[in-house]
């Protein structure tokens, strides 16, 4: 009988420390695999949902409103959601929609999109906020500065008047009516006249009770409208002017209510 002779790789594979060290490269390799297929998924989930800062709306954003109003107001509020969650356009700061108004409803809890918002194409509305309010007055040359005010500068309003006086006559007083004022438009095309009559009507932004006094003061008055630095501006407490204060020196008279 002839025996076929075994090589030694075949004898050491039939073995049981060969089949030993087959197997613990097999479980070995196994586990590479299996490290690197874990490691891998968490990447790819990691990713996934990686939280990310959005703003979404606090309450009713109603069309027509400012980015301005959503900032000052804070209709709106920061939450963390995953990436793949977002919106198209999703507004990650209040920055990015300052000057833009709404092209639609935001409901609570939306996200807030730059794509419901547009440019303001110069509406005044992009300006104003809460209370704020927009006044348009008339005035003259002398009392306006007309020609010499633009939007984006600040003014100081002042109010005069004419009273009665009882048995001494009519009596001229003015007071500052508003300090630090921003002027939003000024109608130079619309001016009228020439020289000192010329006129121009300049849109201001006040509080809604202090647009109430504006207007008051432009029907039954005379409002002035006095330019301030651009930096830096300082300024004292507000008084009442009169004739005997201006000549004088004399503090008017200041009448207090019963208690």
């Amino acid at each position: 009988m002839e025996f076929v002779k075994k090589s030694p790789l075949r004898s050491g594979l039939t073995s049981r420390t060969g089949v030993l060290i087959v197997a613990g490269m097999a479980a070995f390799f196994a586990a590479l695999l299996v490290f690197a297929a874990i490691n891998s998924a968490r990447k790819d989930n990691g990713s996934a949902v990686a939280p990310v800062s959005v703003l979404v709306a606090g309450q009713l954003i109603p069309k027509g409103s400012s980015g301005q109003a959503v900032a000052e107001q804070q209709l709106f509020r920061t939450v963390r959601i995953s990436d793949n969650a977002r919106v198209s356009g999703v507004v990650t700061d209040i920055g990015q929609i300052r000057d833009k108004v709404a092209t639609a409803d935001i409901y609570p809890g939306q996200q807030i999109s730059a794509n419901s918002f547009a440019a303001s194409g110069g509406a005044l509305t992009a300006k104003l906020a809460a209370s704020d309010r927009a006044v348009k007055v008339s005035l003259d040359s002398s009392h306006g500065l007309v020609g010499d005010i633009s939007a984006g500068d600040h003014v100081d309003l002042l109010a005069g008047f004419n009273i009665q006086g009882g048995a001494s006559g009519t009596r001229a007083v003015m007071k500052p009516l508003a300090r630090n004022v921003p002027v939003l438009k000024v109608d130079k095309g619309d001016s009228s006249g020439s020289g000192t009559n010329a006129t121009s009507n300049m849109t201001v932004k006040v509080s809604d009770v202090m647009a109430t006094k504006v207007a008051f003061t432009a029907d039954n008055g005379k409002l002035w409208v006095i330019l301030r630095p651009a930096a830096g501006a300082r300024e004292t407490s507000p008084s009442i002017v009169t004739v005997e204060s201006v000549l004088f020196g004399v503090k008017p008279l200041q009448v207090r209510g019963k208690r």
